[in-house]
């Protein structure tokens, strides 16, 4: 299969081989595994798609780093088998895993472009992602579908991108990190992980008579008057009027986060997951919010499959704003802010970043700031 792309600046052939489907390495448990009533509401219900990119190793010589981690996966979803499961419904539209151990599925590629040449790309939004991710027809359902899709693409002469999609439904940012430390170690030699995988699905389940005892305006139901919406997902949410972000210092809204933040208790979790089965799994408030998803923590940067750190891992995906840290051409370390709001909103944004930028700053390095607004790519990041 091949296809050509066409980027700017960049034009390259992309080379796949057929998609395999990769089993655990040994026999299995074969049960059925409840999500949480956290899990399975209905804003978790999608496919979500991270890209780890990485240089050559000279240590590494001729390796194939596609049979490198075709091998240790094979290996890591023994310890990982719900992710070789399918996803079915039960009453109520609960979900749950049965764990079959059919499959997960695996791509090998090629691409006739440099990772020097490739640099000018090396952060999200990917102008190619389609073709660093295949989406194997079928495979991107959320009921009987693989819940697991790898590609690895081998970069020209050195380098490869190595692209994972995952069922959001069957784990979150750190379970993700937790799973792909166990692929990194097992193509390191380990023969079982260093944290072995816990379900403990249960803890996040509604209590036996579901009571909402605190205030969930992430599941507000707000009326749409403007024809236009950003997203969220957050334990909890932040509320505000916009007069009063725009208007107040930026400690303000600083402060609303911290005091949202520190309502996470326990007994919020417990209402939370109380409000999912009261409410048949809602979908969290879209109108006038906006998510943001912290994942310079997780040590993805880190994860070594014999070819050292990567030089970018994180998400792409445009319908949230993922931190997530970031090494440049130069090696300097630093942390993507990546910005995902309705059209109206990203233009006004713009303005008043440009705006921000030439305030109390010398000129020398107004210059330099204000230059980095256009290569922001805003077309690609509005809707």
């Amino acid at each position: 299969m091949t296809q050509q792309i066409t980027t700017t600046p960049l034009t390259f052939t992309v080379r796949r081989q057929p998609p395999e489907l990769i089993v655990p390495t040994k026999p299995t448990p074969r049960e059925l595994k409840p999500l949480s009533d956290i899990d399975d509401q209905e804003g978790l219900r999608f496919h979500i798609p991270f890209f780890h990119i990485y240089g050559s190793n000279p240590k590494m010589g001729n390796k194939n780093p596609a049979s490198v981690i075709r091998e240790a996966l094979a290996k890591a979803l023994v310890f990982y088998y719900p992710f070789a499961g399918r996803l079915k419904e039960g009453p109520t539209r609960k979900l749950m895993v049965d764990c079959s151990g059919e499959e997960v599925l695996f791509i090998e590629a090629e691409a006739d472009v440099t990772l020097e040449q490739f640099r000018v790309a090396l952060q999200p939004p990917f102008p190619c992602r389609e073709e660093l991710l295949y989406d194997v027809p079928g495979s991107s359902g959320i009921l009987d579908s693989q819940l697991l899709l790898i590609q690895v693409t081998r970069l020209l002469y050195a380098g490869f991108i190595l692209t994972v999609r995952f069922n959001h439904t069957i784990c979150d940012g750190f379970g993700y990190a937790q799973f792909m430390t166990t692929l990194s170690e097992v193509t390191n030699g380990a023969s079982v992980p260093s944290i072995f995988p816990l379900w403990q699905r249960e803890m996040l389940c509604a209590r036996e008579v579901p009571h909402v005892t605190c205030t969930h305006h992430e599941y507000d139901e707000v009326a749409d008057t403007n024809g236009y919406y950003g997203n969220v997902f957050g334990f909890p949410a932040a509320i505000s009027k916009a007069q009063d972000i725009c208007n107040k210092p930026l400690g303000y809204a600083l402060e609303l986060v911290m005091k949202a933040k520190s309502e996470v208790t326990k007994e919020y979790m417990r209402s939370i997951t109380d409000l999912m089965v009261i409410r048949g799994r809602s979908l969290f408030t879209t109108v006038g919010s906006y998510i943001i998803s912290d994942l310079t923590r997780f040590g993805l940067l880190e994860l070594d499959f014999g070819w050292g750190k990567s030089v970018y891992a994180g998400p792409d995906f445009h319908v949230a704003s993922f931190y997530t840290r970031y090494i440049k051409h130069k090696g300097e370390s630093g942390i993507l802010v990546p910005v995902w709001l309705s059209t109206i909103a990203m233009k006004r944004f713009v303005e008043e970043l440009g705006n921000m930028l030439t305030q109390d700053i010398d000129d020398h390095v107004i210059q330099e700031d204000v230059s980095l607004i256009p290569k922001y790519n805003i077309p690609a990041m509005i809707r």
